[in-house]
């Protein structure tokens, strides 16, 4: 008998917090959001070589983005928009030294919602100083690109809050200078570099 109560006392609680939470949310169209993802793609931007012959590539669409913002949805709307500043970085590292792209991408994203669970949409990034930075035996090579313009489609699926995406981004970058000890160079009409990608990403809405 005690465990029985003790059950429906948990099932009662969970059922009061469950209606507390759809009270609280009652009414409301903006919520904060942290997101974060893993991406893979893009061109190989540099690599480390090590001394049994591997090496690892420092791709131009890799590899963790973290951020956070706002999403807007109108009481009974069937779309939102999200908006997010993010710091998108991948890292390759040796004993001895080791490789980085970061770069600052700010998104603002709109989607269609097909139905409580299901969403669709895309929209524009802007990636703000992206950077190369190698160091190797107390050696330094940095490379500074020009700030871009990517395009994101991304399908999601999510239960209340708590959101995942998919995506595909599309984005170049053009080298504008290279440091190297301490001297830096101007880089005219170099090509282009992609930094296309996909991404698995997760939302948390708050």
């Amino acid at each position: 008998m005690k465990k029985a109560v003790l059950v429906v006392s948990v099932a009662a609680a969970l059922v009061s917090v469950s209606v507390w939470a759809d009270e609280t949310n009652a009414g409301r169209s903006v919520f904060g959001v942290v997101n974060t993802g893993l991406t893979y793609g893009g061109d190989t931007l540099g690599y480390l070589e090590y001394t049994d012959g591997k090496r690892s590539d420092l791709k131009g669409g890799g590899l963790l983005q973290l951020g956070g913002g706002l999403v807007i949805r109108p009481v009974g709307a069937p779309y939102s928009l999200m908006t997010t500043i993010n710091y998108h970085v991948n890292n390759v590292a040796a004993s001895n030294g080791d490789a980085t792209f970061s770069r600052m991408p700010l998104e603002l994203l709109g989607y269609y919602h097909i139905d409580s669970n299901w969403r669709i949409g895309g929209g524009v990034r802007r990636v703000l100083s992206p950077k190369v930075k190698m160091e190797l035996d107390g050696r330094n090579l940095d490379v500074d690109y020009n700030d871009t313009t990517g395009l994101v489609l991304e399908v999601g699926y999510g239960v209340e809050r708590l959101w995942a995406g998919l995506r595909y981004v599309h984005e170049q970058y053009e080298a504008k200078s290279v440091s190297r000890y301490n001297q830096s160079v101007t880089v005219q009409n170099a090509p282009k570099q992609d930094g296309s990608h996909i991404g698995l990403m997760g939302y948390f809405m708050f």
